[in-house]
Protein backbone atom coordinates (compact mmCIF):
# COMPACT_ATOMS: atom_id res chain seq x y z
CA UNK A 1 0.00 0.00 0.00
CA UNK A 2 1.30 3.45 -0.91
CA UNK A 3 1.61 6.13 1.75
CA UNK A 4 -0.75 8.88 0.55
CA UNK A 5 1.20 11.71 2.17
CA UNK A 6 4.41 10.71 0.36
CA UNK A 7 3.00 12.04 -2.91
CA UNK A 8 1.58 15.43 -3.96
CA UNK A 9 -2.09 15.96 -4.46
CA UNK A 10 -5.13 16.45 -2.29
CA UNK A 11 -3.50 17.32 1.01
CA UNK A 12 -4.12 20.43 3.12
CA UNK A 13 -1.04 22.64 2.83
CA UNK A 14 -2.12 25.87 4.53
CA UNK A 15 0.07 25.18 7.61
CA UNK A 16 3.28 24.49 5.70
CA UNK A 17 6.24 26.75 6.44
CA UNK A 18 8.19 28.53 3.70
CA UNK A 19 9.72 25.77 1.62
CA UNK A 20 12.84 25.25 -0.47
CA UNK A 21 12.60 22.52 -3.08
CA UNK A 22 15.64 21.41 -5.05
CA UNK A 23 15.15 18.83 -7.75
CA UNK A 24 17.68 16.95 -9.81
CA UNK A 25 17.40 17.56 -13.53
CA UNK A 26 17.64 13.87 -14.35
CA UNK A 27 15.43 12.46 -11.61
CA UNK A 28 12.43 10.29 -12.44
CA UNK A 29 10.65 11.82 -9.41
CA UNK A 30 11.17 15.42 -10.59
CA UNK A 31 7.60 15.82 -11.84
CA UNK A 32 6.33 15.00 -8.36
CA UNK A 33 8.53 17.69 -6.81
CA UNK A 34 7.35 20.28 -9.31
CA UNK A 35 3.73 19.38 -8.66
CA UNK A 36 4.24 19.73 -4.91
CA UNK A 37 5.72 23.21 -5.33
CA UNK A 38 2.79 24.29 -7.51
CA UNK A 39 0.37 23.05 -4.84
CA UNK A 40 2.26 24.91 -2.11
CA UNK A 41 2.20 28.12 -4.14
CA UNK A 42 -1.51 27.70 -4.88
CA UNK A 43 -2.07 27.40 -1.11
CA UNK A 44 -0.24 30.71 -0.60
CA UNK A 45 2.93 29.16 0.80
CA UNK A 46 6.26 30.77 -0.11
CA UNK A 47 8.05 28.08 -2.09
CA UNK A 48 11.37 28.45 -3.89
CA UNK A 49 11.98 25.85 -6.57
CA UNK A 50 15.25 25.01 -8.27
CA UNK A 51 16.21 22.30 -10.73
CA UNK A 52 19.94 21.67 -10.87
CA UNK A 53 21.15 20.87 -14.39
CA UNK A 54 23.03 17.64 -15.06
CA UNK A 55 22.15 16.20 -11.65
CA UNK A 56 20.70 12.86 -10.64
CA UNK A 57 18.50 11.69 -7.77
CA UNK A 58 20.11 11.99 -4.31
CA UNK A 59 22.95 14.26 -5.47
CA UNK A 60 23.07 15.79 -1.97
CA UNK A 61 24.25 12.38 -0.72
CA UNK A 62 27.31 12.57 -2.98
CA UNK A 63 29.59 15.41 -1.82
CA UNK A 64 32.23 14.68 -4.47
CA UNK A 65 29.86 15.55 -7.31
CA UNK A 66 30.04 19.15 -8.58
CA UNK A 67 26.30 19.74 -8.14
CA UNK A 68 26.57 18.95 -4.44
CA UNK A 69 28.19 22.35 -3.81
CA UNK A 70 25.51 24.08 -5.91
CA UNK A 71 22.73 22.43 -3.92
CA UNK A 72 24.39 23.19 -0.62
CA UNK A 73 24.84 26.84 -1.58
CA UNK A 74 21.13 27.10 -2.46
CA UNK A 75 20.25 25.74 0.99
CA UNK A 76 22.64 28.14 2.75
CA UNK A 77 21.40 31.17 0.81
CA UNK A 78 17.75 30.25 1.37
CA UNK A 79 18.25 29.71 5.11
CA UNK A 80 20.07 33.04 5.44
CA UNK A 81 17.27 34.79 3.58
CA UNK A 82 14.62 33.22 5.84
CA UNK A 83 16.63 34.17 8.93
CA UNK A 84 17.04 37.79 7.79
CA UNK A 85 13.28 38.09 7.30
CA UNK A 86 12.65 36.89 10.87
CA UNK A 87 14.93 39.44 12.55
Amino acid sequence: MLEAHAFPGGHPLHDFPPTLMIDADRDSMRASGGQFVRELQAAGIAANYHVLPDSFHAFLNRPNEPVFADGLQLIIDWARDIESKQT
